[in-house]
């Protein structure tokens, strides 16, 4: 989500990390409203929100609908995710010795308990059970 931000000193900042258990269009549209109410002090100014960046999965381009209808200025973008994947992926596979990062370090975080573990623990957010490439 890109926005106007009056509470940060600086030009960026992550507001939130969510881990859920479901995917759909209400769980993800209710999480994006109660973070920025959190945000905003219980307040929320419909033209703050510029810009949301997801996928073209359905749910997501529901998500990008009931968003509109709130926020006036919205702009839903969804090819922009998987444009940077196919980069990602090209540059992948022109460069050997980063795929091989990738592997080792899917064997470091992934696949070993203790470091997920640690990860877990430092970041207060799990890993998934299976590798996710361009995260």
């Amino acid at each position: 989500m890109i926005g106007e931000c009056e509470n940060s000193k600086d030009k960026a900042c992550l507001i939130a990390v969510l881990e859920l258990d479901k995917t759909n269009a209400v769980i993800i549209n209710q999480k994006i409203i109660q973070t920025l109410t959190n945000l905003n002090k219980g307040e929320i100014n419909n033209k703050n929100l510029k810009l949301v960046i997801l996928d073209g999965a359905p749910y997501a381009v529901k998500v990008g609908k009931l968003l509109k209808s709130i926020f006036e200025v919205l702009k839903h973008v969804t090819c922009f995710c998987h444009m940077l994947h196919r980069i990602y992926e090209f540059i992948r596979s022109v460069n050997k010795r980063l795929d091989y990062f990738i592997a080792e370090f899917k064997i470091f975080f992934i696949k070993n308990k203790v470091n997920k573990e640690e990860c877990k623990t430092k970041c207060s957010v799990s890993l998934p059970n299976f590798s996710i490439v361009t995260r």
